[in-house]
């Protein structure tokens, strides 16, 4: 009788870690895709580079929801721990409802298609921005 009980609590224990390890799966893919997902009412940074051809985090996607400062500093809305990234690198600015890049740093070149900013350049829809050795896609549906 000793033994059937010992069986039948292992068998809970078990059960117990199982449901447990699901659950935390579950919550994990849930996390991880709110990270991952971006609002389609706000226009966005799309990366154009492979993800993982880089050694430092970089998201896919960066929503556009206020006016955003780039960089590698903490204190930047978007944060990117490139070495071709200065602490304060530009920002994208929101003005009736237009938006701006502004390079920070005239030693370190902003390319919007192809074309050197060195100051400020209005950005629009499917222009390729390139940030040091990154390139990202500004996407703002209608």
């Amino acid at each position: 009788m000793e033994g059937l009980i010992g069986g039948i609590n292992i068998i809970l224990i078990l059960l117990v870690y199982i449901f447990t390890f699901i659950i935390f799966r579950y919550i994990y893919i849930d996390i991880k895709s709110i990270n991952n997902s971006r609002y389609d009412k706000y226009p966005y940074l799309k990366l154009l580079n492979k993800k993982d051809d880089f050694s430092f985090k970089i998201d896919e996607v960066y929503n556009i929801y206020k006016n955003m400062n780039i960089g590698r500093n903490i204190g930047n809305n978007i944060i990117i721990n490139s070495p071709y990234i200065e602490k304060y690198h530009c920002k994208i600015d929101i003005r009736d409802n237009k938006y701006f890049i502004i390079n920070f740093n005239e030693n370190k070149s902003i390319l919007v298609n192809d074309k050197e900013i060195n100051d400020e350049l209005e950005i629009k829809d499917k222009d390729i921005i390139e940030l040091g050795n990154l390139k990202f896609m500004f996407i703002r549906e209608s």
